[in-house]
């Protein structure tokens, strides 16, 4: 072989793998987070940050929605999750502390936790207004939380916003395509799954009751019978064509398993394992499950 078909093989295999559904969301959603990494992010100040840190990040510091945290800030909440404290006059929660002191401790200055936001954390109107207010009040896990400047960026923070909204557009144009994409995908999966069971008594008497030492031919007589539990077998609209298309997609997997139980079952002499599948697994690890001797 040479390596020119070699090549056309390796590209060919590359495809059919491709064509695995949680495969192809797999792949989008590590493009998404490549897109996110590499866009550029505007910093944010939490007010109030301690009383909200349950709220926003878990204990080991990652964040609980759609931002960054800085590492330093990272490591800043996970020690703070370390000492919880209740403010005194109200018996509110916070963790670490609330404020800290200049250079010369004249003066104290609330604790700053900043995160990073990525391209889909603000709408255009959320931005809008931090851009002419210097704040905005978002609402996070159900929390209405207010974002606010950097202390050090408080100068030059609306053309920093307007700079922002500028450099996002590109990528938060492909996200929200990968989200389509996604979206479409996750549809595709529940279309499926919904119609992954076989009629009623279907497998007791039509694969069960007639076994086969020909898988090949036994899922060419089951996709025939099939015909029969067809409401409208006989329509080949486009879109009743779809449906037939997906109904077999869906009910091949399990008809196929099915078959290979029955086959070792009888003319094999092995035990006989049936389990029922599961909307939830995909058509592959429904395959597996279906084949298993045990659960």
């Amino acid at each position: 072989m040479n390596e020119e078909s070699l090549n056309e093989n390796q590209t060919s295999r590359k495809m059919e793998y491709k064509e695995d559904v949680q495969a192809i969301q797999q792949e989008l959603l590590e493009r998404k987070e490549q897109i996110i990494d590499g866009a550029p992010m505007l910093l944010l100040n939490i007010s109030k940050a301690p009383y909200y840190l349950n709220v926003l990040f878990d204990q080991d510091g990652k964040p609980k929605g759609d931002f960054r945290v800085p590492e330093r800030y990272q490591q800043k909440v996970y020690y703070a999750f370390k000492h919880p404290n209740h403010k005194f006059s109200t018996g509110e929660t916070y963790w670490g502390k609330l404020t800290t002191s200049n250079f010369s401790g004249s003066e104290n200055y609330p604790i700053e936790y900043l995160i990073q936001a990525t391209p889909t954390f603000l709408t255009e109107e959320e931005l809008e207004e931090l851009r002419v207010h210097h704040k905005l009040i978002k609402r996070i896990n159900n929390v209405e939380i207010e974002l606010i400047p950097p202390f050090y960026q408080k100068k030059d923070y609306s053309e920093r916003v307007e700079e922002y909204k500028k450099a996002i557009e590109k990528p938060r144009s492909i996200i929200e395509e990968i989200d389509s994409a996604i979206s479409e995908l996750e549809t595709f999966k529940a279309e499926l799954s919904k119609r992954y069971e076989l009629p009623k008594h279907y497998l007791e008497s039509k694969i069960l009751g007639f076994p086969s030492k020909n898988l090949m031919n036994k899922l060419q007589q089951e996709v025939l019978m099939l015909y029969s539990y067809d409401d409208d077998p006989d329509n080949t609209s486009p879109k009743e064509t779809m449906y037939k298309g997906l109904n077999l997609i869906a009910k091949i997997p399990s008809i196929v398993c099915y078959a290979y139980r029955s086959k070792v079952h009888y003319f094999d002499k092995q035990s006989l394992y049936i389990h029922q599948i599961r909307p939830d697994y995909s058509i592959a690890e429904n395959i597996l499950y279906l084949l298993r001797d045990d659960k």
